[in-house]
Order: structure tokens, then C-alpha cells, then sequence
């Protein structure tokens, strides 16, 4: 495997106070439960290896080569699979996972329609699409967006409306969406069957 592995993810991941940020993924997987989960834009694997115990099966698709492979060096097993692709085009059959979530990273993806539309169909029928992200409308998230460029990281936030929006243009049924602290959303949305 083979790419870059930001600084800024580095530094930011390094430590185990980050691990509370990452409350809400937790919570949801532990009150709906999961068989099989997609992380997409997995980075580093840490919502990975917090939701593993309740979770069957997960795979972590992460573009960057060498973060994959920390993600694999931190956490392959029969139970978790890297892979390395890109979001716009998901390497998975359709309707195979329980759970298809978008943890911190919609932000980074350059068509992040074509990524959402992606993670609806590789999700099974009555399956659970998450998004939690910053929201762009919000001070806190433009001020984000400035340190990330900073840092040579590209970014794009959109607002939980806009998130919303694009779901339910997607087909999906939306079951939650909050704020959160810091300028940061979760949105949950159930596929149903036609």
C-alpha cells in the first residue's frame, strides 16, 4: 500500500482523548446493533475498533495507502478488512452491508453525491446510512475548514440541511438528525425496501 499520511491526522489521532469524539457512532451501533458495517473514509480504523464489539464483520475503506495500513497494522483480523479505494466508487456488492457510515470524512470526498449514492446501494434493504460530520453554516466548521487547509488537507462542509437534503433525495428515510457539540451533526437514515 502505497500514499500519504497527513500530519495533521497524525497528530490529531496520536491521541486517546480523540476517542470521545467518536460517542455518538458508538452509541448508535450499540443501541441498533450491526452485522456487517462499511466505515468509509475509515482513516486511521479508530470508529472501527471502538464499534467492533458489536458489530460481526467490518470493512474499512480508506483512500490513502498508508493509512490503510496503519488501520490494518492496528486492527486486521477474520473480522476486519482494509481496503483501499475511493468513495465515489465502492469495490462491494450491492445490498451487503448492514450498516454504511461516513464517520468525520464526507467532508474530504470530492463527489461526496456520488459517495452517499454509493453507500445507499451497497446497503441492504432496511440498512442504516450515518453521517456525522461538521456542518458548514456554523462558524466553528469555516474556522475547521481554514486549519485543515492549513495543514494541505481539502475540505467541504456541508450543513446538516444539505446532508438531509441529499439522503432523502436518495430514497432514504431520515430516523434522526441532531447537532451536536462543536459544529458537528449526526444524521441516520433507513433504506427501505421497494
Amino acid at each position: 500500500m502505497k500514499g500519504r499520511e497527513p500530519l495533521a491526522y497524525r497528530l490529531v489521532y496520536s491521541t486517546s482523548k480523540v476517542k470521545g469524539f467518536y460517542t455518538p457512532l458508538v452509541e448508535l451501533v450499540r443501541e441498533r446493533g450491526a452485522e456487517r458495517v462499511l466505515d468509509v473514509g475509515a482513516g486511521y480504523g479508530i470508529a472501527v475498533e471502538l464499534i467492533s464489539p458489536y458489530v460481526g464483520e467490518a470493512f474499512l475503506l480508506e483512500i490513502e495507502g498508508a493509512m490503510a495500513e496503519k488501520a490494518w497494522e492496528r486492527l486486521g483480523s477474520p473480522r476486519v478488512h482494509v481496503v483501499v479505494g475511493d468513495a465515489s466508487s465502492l469495490p462491494f456488492r450491492d445490498s451487503s452491508f448492514d450498516l454504511v457510515y461516513f464517520f468525520d470524512s464526507l467532508h474530504h470526498i470530492p463527489n461526496r453525491m456520488e459517495a452517499l449514492r454509493e453507500g445507499v446501494r451497497v446497503l441492504r434493504d432496511d440498512g442504516l446510512l450515518a453521517v456525522f460530520d461538521f456542518d458548514g453554516s456554523k462558524l466553528i466548521t469555516k474556522l475547521l475548514k481554514i486549519a485543515e487547509r492549513m495543514f494541505g488537507i481539502s475540505s467541504d462542509f456541508y450543513s446538516l440541511d444539505q446532508v438531509r437534503d441529499l439522503v432523502e433525495g436518495l430514497g432514504l428515510e431520515i430516523e434522526e438528525a441532531k447537532e451536536g457539540s462543536m459544529g458537528s451533526y449526526l444524521l441516520v437514515a433507513r433504506k427501505r425496501g421497494i
